[in-house]
């Protein structure tokens, strides 16, 4: 795995960089701990002491909130400037880091920003989901589809001919 470019405390600012609550009263279920856990592929026991030190560094604060779908208000974390700040730093680095993916087509190299793009995920996503060096674009591919978003066709793409 590839986790060792990035600690836990970089992928959880990255995260919460590219994760912009709503404005309102009601958040989104990936703000708290164990939605930044999901998200970034990290056992919610480890995000606990990052999100500490990350608090005592001044890079997130916690607040309380009633989250969508939930019947109780949680703690959500959000990014301070400083850690804005920092989280941008991390995302340059993360746009020069190049990864190995898997097509149809077989295997090119692009980066992490551009696999993110390519697949409508965070980059804090990309991250987690490398496997050794590479990320199986189609596997993704198919997750989204299983999760009833819009079906890619698959070969040909025009008219017949008569």
């Amino acid at each position: 795995m590839r986790d060792h470019l990035f600690t836990i405390q970089e992928r959880i600012l990255l995260h919460l960089l590219y994760e912009t609550p709503p404005s309102g009263d009601i958040m989104p279920a990936s703000v708290t701990q164990l939605g930044i856990s999901s998200k970034i592929g990290v056992r919610q026991s480890d995000i606990s002491l990052a999100m500490k030190k990350l608090r005592e560094k001044g890079y997130i604060s916690e607040n309380s909130a009633k989250i969508q779908g939930a019947r109780k208000r949680q703690k959500v974390f959000s990014l301070t400037e400083a850690g804005k700040s920092e989280a941008e730093k991390i995302a340059s680095r993360a746009g020069e880091i190049k990864a190995k993916v898997k097509t149809n087509k077989g295997v090119e190299e692009s980066t992490v920003v551009e696999i993110s793009s390519w697949l409508g995920i965070p980059i804090s996503e990309v991250i987690s989901k490398l496997d050794g060096e590479f990320i199986d674009v189609q596997t993704e591919v198919e997750k989204k589809e299983d999760l009833g978003l819009p079906k890619l066709r698959k070969g040909f793409y025009g008219r017949e001919r008569n």
